[in-house]
């Protein structure tokens, strides 16, 4: 997904803290460092609900941050939030 930020340039970028190939910290570090021209919204999702991780996703540049299991109403009206 990184790669193709630049070339598609989302609205949105929907992400977990826990993925296969890096952390969503590792991913927002990206995201700070190679893309700081990138305009869209970053939703982070986690099934860890813990204040710590909510604040520091949050400190790295999330627009929001949502605990796991998504409720589906909730999201939608989130996403819609982000992306007036």
């Amino acid at each position: 997904g990184l790669e193709k930020i630049k070339e598609i340039q989302p609205d949105l970028i929907i992400l977990d803290l826990m993925m296969r190939q890096m952390t969503g910290y590792d991913f927002l570090n990206h995201l700070n460092k190679f893309h700081k021209d990138y305009k869209g919204k970053v939703l982070v999702g986690s099934g860890k609900q813990f204040v710590k991780d909510r604040l520091r996703s949050l400190k790295m540049g999330a627009d929001d941050f949502m605990d796991k299991p998504y409720n589906s109403k909730e999201l939608i009206l989130r996403v819609e939030k982000l992306l007036k």
